[in-house]
């Protein structure tokens, strides 16, 4: 796995809604198919991903994390998407106060 990394970098160091957004799109064309089909449906589409969209998924990926046996190989997947989305949805709204 290993690709959130360099998308919680930058995500962390966006000064705009927009730079979140690309972080985003980069961070899920990084994942491979297999990892891709764990991401929930609406999401995977790389060019549709909206403000609203982000926030969707740092929750319905909140919750399937929680629900993941810890022994799945999906786990480390689903744990990584839910820190990647939910940080950028944090990140997102920091902006948004600045504007």
């Amino acid at each position: 796995m290993g690709n959130a990394a360099p998308a919680l970098t930058a995500i962390r160091l966006a000064k705009t809604e927009s730079d979140v957004i690309a972080a985003i799109r980069d961070y899920l064309a990084s994942l491979s198919a297999e990892e891709l089909a764990l991401i929930p449906g609406g999401f995977r589409a790389l060019g549709l991903i909206t403000i609203d969209e982000i926030l969707q998924a740092a929750v319905e990926l909140a919750q399937r994390e929680m629900l993941a046996v810890a022994e799945a190989p999906e786990t480390e997947v689903v744990r990584d998407a839910a820190n990647v989305f939910s940080t950028a949805a944090i990140r997102l709204a920091t902006i948004s106060l600045a504007v």
